[in-house]
């Protein structure tokens, strides 16, 4: 069995512990490789999973870059960040017996739904990405509230000001829209959240569609602002007047490797007091 460890390589003594969980995983006959976690060597020894090691931000660095090298391999998350949402295990507390799911055969994989971004400016296609978390179009800090109207199908659903507007999967329910009053949502589900961000309205609530649905978010023509679009914290592009932001439901997922018996609401308890 192959197994390929990921690290983002500036945090203080990461290249230490990845040698070490290397030999834990090489206990149980495995073959264990370090990279970087934007290496694309990475995924050329066709790894049978992949450990990420480090915090949710690595995790959700990684998951981009397997959707943009069309690589389908299951990751696990062993926290050595902070608050490791999105991990397994935490890697001060990790022994050879908590890996041992990953090869007993008794690990769950769980498939999570990633959503697609699409910038069309002038008719024309700017960019596209894709996101486990969310696809957050956010103002500048030193920018004015902004003009947007949601709509799907050619048909508004809701125009609001606000400072930004989050569009979450149910992974990404615990991460920025929570933040900004977003309700949690199982992560197994398939569906397509949006928040608004410090919308100045009261009629501007997080709302909760179909995973079919095909949303199309425009900069209105009166924005003055600059406004950013990003995909798992990663800017993609600024937008301009009159832009259209078009989300939707990739075809392509994540598979992350479950070794925790907890419920999903255990963590949320664990994680979130």
């Amino acid at each position: 069995m192959k197994v390929s460890i990921a690290l983002y390589n500036r945090k203080n003594g990461v290249k230490e512990a990845a040698a070490r969980l290397a030999e834990m995983l090489s206990s149980f006959g495995a073959e264990a490789s370090v990279f970087d976690n934007c290496d694309a060597a990475l995924f050329e020894s066709d790894p049978d999973f992949i450990v990420s090691l480090g915090g949710d931000g690595s995790l959700l660095h990684l998951a981009r870059h397997a959707l943009e090298n069309g690589r389908d391999i299951p990751i696990v998350g062993i926290n050595y960040g902070h608050t490791g949402y999105m991990s397994e295990i935490d890697f001060k507390k990790c022994g050879k017996e908590d890996l041992a799911p990953l090869f007993d055969g008794s690990a769950v994989t769980e498939e999570r739904m990633v959503i697609r971004s699409e910038i069309v400016r002038d008719g024309k296609t700017l960019c596209k990405g894709y996101a486990l978390n969310d696809v957050v179009v956010l103002r500048s800090r030193k920018a004015h509230v902004s003009e947007y109207v949601l709509s799907s199908e050619g048909k508004e659903i809701t125009r609001f000001i606000a400072d930004g507007i989050i569009f979450a999967t149910p992974t990404g329910s615990t991460a920025y829209s929570l933040s900004a009053g977003g309700p949690i949502i199982d992560p197994v589900m398939r569906c397509l959240l949006v928040t608004p961000v410090c919308a100045h309205t009261l009629t501007a609530r997080p709302i909760v569609f179909s995973e079919k649905t095909e949303l199309c978010l425009k900069v209105s023509e009166r924005t003055d602002s600059a406004i950013y679009l990003q995909n798992d914290g990663v800017t993609a592009a600024e937008l301009k007047d009159g832009d259209e932001i078009r989300i939707k439901r990739s075809q392509k997922k994540i598979r992350l490797l479950k070794l925790d018996r907890r419920s999903f609401y255990g963590a949320v308890n664990a994680k979130l007091k």
